[in-house]
């Protein structure tokens, strides 16, 4: 839990300040550790892949990058990371329709 607390606090400080956590322990732990502030402000909670590339997308400016960095595992939502990011692709390609 130490380092969930450090990642948590280097966000934080860095000022990276669009984070969109799909459901998952790790999520959880990360939320606990937030201040108020980041939550409300920065944060959002998604149900999927697809729900998180769209709202990545709505947020993002021309020309922005939408970046999957996953922090922590999330196998109960997908049965690996290449499953993880071949949906992260097909969420992407989804945008162009």
């Amino acid at each position: 839990d130490d380092d969930i607390y450090e990642l948590a606090r280097t966000i934080e400080k860095r000022k990276i300040y669009t984070m969109l956590l799909l459901p998952g322990s790790f999520s959880d732990r990360m939320i606990d550790v937030w201040s108020d502030e980041f939550k409300k402000k920065y944060l959002f909670l998604v149900g999927s892949m697809k729900d998180a590339v769209n709202k990545a997308y709505s947020l993002s400016k021309k020309g922005g990058i939408i970046l999957l960095s996953p922090g922590g595992s999330s196998f109960d939502l997908f049965i690996n990371e290449f499953n993880r990011g071949n949906k992260f692709v097909e969420a992407i390609k989804g945008l162009k329709k």
